[in-house]
């Protein structure tokens, strides 16, 4: 979600924070059902998207400094399934 100017990939490395218009595309797409997060920084930045049923996820980061194993992202990462067409 969020645009980054930063050097380094950590989110802790984020000097200058600017977010698309999530909710711009989630009021053109009515019919969707759910949006996937890529790790914690992105899933806060979306507490103010708004649409009635909306399911928002929090997914872990796909980065590599993030050290949950593989096994244990990608299963957190299929509870998108249900919502793929």
């Amino acid at each position: 979600m969020p645009r980054r100017a930063k050097q380094g990939s950590l989110d802790a490395a984020i000097r200058e924070q600017r977010h698309n218009d999530v909710q711009a595309l989630v009021t053109a797409l009515p019919q969707l059902r759910a949006i996937g997060f890529n790790g914690a920084t992105a899933y806060r930045a979306a507490d103010s998207i708004q649409q009635n049923g909306l399911i928002k996820l929090a997914l872990p980061s796909s980065s590599p400094a993030y050290t949950l194993a593989f096994a244990q992202k990608l299963a957190r990462w299929q509870g998108l399934r249900p919502y793929l067409v």
